[in-house]
């Protein structure tokens, strides 16, 4: 048996426009978000006695297509052998915190160290499992570059440009948990408003890339497109004495950029909602 592990950080996007394209490679999304120190773990083990993939996420058997279909596709090169996944998840899942990406590029950078594979050629399949199976668009590529990232082009090798950072800042999200966004992404009409409001905010956030431009920009998506949950509204307004806040696409959360000097007062306000409170530095790097 032999086994490794690798760390993929959680991904908050602020706000996105989707790119569609023939291929599941090309295919992604622009907009900008932050990656976070909170993540998700991935050991592989390569079993020998069994030919099947298993997948265990925080100690418990767990059905979990993506992670199937990254093993698969990894196995057929390795042949005649089994896999054993373990995912440890110290992000909720289905609240926006790109639980699903970090888990598929941690899971793909582990079999980098049975064969012979670049990040990027990694990074490929997760990318494109995420794709087909639409569970993500834009955060295998900002997991693998890592900081508060601006996806300027779509797609596996589209460029991802980072907003320089101030070391005193935290990120402080709350989650109330998931949202059912079935019916957006169904509807073609907000698709297409998302599609043309989160172009807008792309322009204008590389006028001027800084973080509070991007916080500001992710407030102005969530509002116009007309998704902010009321439960979230009460949260970002009760934050913005302290400290510029948004809600987090696509998820009933919340993120902001806050200082040390600034933290205390932000969570004697956020305590008094019910949900769950993450303080992360910012994850620079990316994926290791």
């Amino acid at each position: 048996m032999r086994s490794h592990s690798h760390f993929a950080p959680g991904h908050i996007t602020g706000f996105f426009s989707p790119r569609i394209h023939e291929t599941p490679e090309a295919t992604g999304s622009v907009g900008a978000g932050v990656c976070i120190a909170h993540g998700v773990y991935t050991v592989v083990e390569l079993l020998s006695d069994i030919n099947t993939v298993t997948v265990y996420i925080n100690g418990k058997k767990e059905d979990a297509p993506v992670s199937e279909e990254i093993s698969k596709r990894f196995r057929e090169k390795l042949k005649g052998v089994g896999v054993a996944v373990h995912h440890d998840l110290e992000i909720p899942v289905g609240a926006g915190f790109g639980a699903s990406g970090a888990a598929a590029l941690s899971l793909s950078l582990c079999f980098s160290e049975f064969l012979p594979l670049t990040r990027y050629q990694c990074a490929k399949i997760a990318h494109e499992v995420e794709v087909e199976t639409k569970t993500g668009l834009g955060d295998v590529v900002s997991q693998l570059r890592g900081g508060i990232e601006i996806r300027v082009s779509e797609g596996l090798y589209g460029i991802v440009d980072n907003i320089l950072l101030d070391k005193k800042l935290k990120v402080l999200s709350f989650s109330m948990g998931e949202i059912k966004t079935d019916n957006i992404l169904k509807d073609d009409k907000k698709m297409e408003e998302i599609k043309k409001e989160g172009e807008k905010c792309l322009r204008d956030l590389l006028a001027q890339p800084t973080p509070e431009n991007m916080i500001t920009l992710s407030k102005r998506f969530s509002e116009r497109i007309g998704i902010h949950d009321e439960d979230i509204k009460e949260v970002v307004k009760a934050l913005d004495g302290v400290s510029l806040s948004s809600m987090v696409m696509l998820g009933k959360s919340v993120f902001s950029f806050i200082r040390e000097d600034d933290m205390q007062e932000a969570l004697s306000i956020i305590e008094s909602f019910s949900g769950a409170i993450f303080i992360s530095d910012i994850q620079e790097g990316g994926a290791w």
